[in-house]
């Protein structure tokens, strides 16, 4: 028998954001078994790394924003913002910064009061 005999394949030039549906079939000298099921595959990885975020100082509070990544193939669901503590760890202010809000979502940005980021555990 001749023929294609791969147990594998590489799928190459796709489109991020694509779904590829696939499908195998087997045959041996008898002839070609039925198709599986369909596999479908979403052509996408993780989100590209955020860029630094930047601040600026509004009166009495901290504006943190940040530019959107790129999304690699699906929608970003969600930021995470960590802020230094004064003990160098970080933490969220979930009060303030939540990244799965939609309005944080929408514009990249979030605001501080600056009261909070100079009180414990944080120090400016």
């Amino acid at each position: 028998m001749t023929g294609l005999v791969a147990l594998s394949y590489k799928a190459v030039g796709l489109t991020v954001g694509q779904t590829y549906k696939f499908k195998i079939e087997a045959r041996n000298t008898y002839g070609y078994s039925v198709y599986s099921d369909e596999l479908s595959i979403l052509c996408a990885t993780v989100p590209s790394v955020p860029a630094t975020p930047t601040n600026s100082n509004i009166l009495d509070q901290v504006r943190f924003d940040w530019t959107a990544p790129g999304e690699n193939g699906l929608s970003i669901t969600s930021y995470t913002v960590l802020i230094r503590r004064s003990d160098n760890q970080f933490t969220e202010i979930l009060d303030y910064c939540n990244g799965a809000l939609a309005s944080i979502m929408s514009t990249t940005e979030c605001t501080i009061p600056l009261a909070t980021l100079t009180a414990s555990p944080f120090s400016l």
